[in-house]
């Protein structure tokens, strides 16, 4: 299973994602992403993390292989996912 984290360098230095990388066969984690790579970065992908990042409807319909997105609320209370996918995680 392939995995990405787009923003990592926003989650502090402490997470551990150790557990991740044995858990997917493909994990790649980018310390930040320009909204111009979102759509290369989650192509392909099946589970997609991000904490700052806003998902779009766009984004999450063109990333057909897509069966999960974890996006953290920041600290604002602003969701990171649009409409009735705002719970915190999306699944198709």
């Amino acid at each position: 299973m392939k995995a990405v984290f787009l923003d990592y360098a926003t989650m502090g230095p402490d997470l551990n994602l150790e557990p991740l990388s044995r858990f997917f066969s493909a994990f790649k984690t980018f310390d930040e992403t320009n909204d111009a790579d979102i759509a290369e970065r989650i192509r392909g992908a099946e589970f997609v993390f991000t904490n700052k990042f806003k998902m779009t409807l766009p984004l999450l319909g063109a990333a057909k292989e897509l069966r999960r997105s974890c996006a953290r609320n920041d600290e604002s209370g602003a969701d990171n996912l649009p409409g009735p996918l705002n719970d915190g995680a999306h699944s198709r």
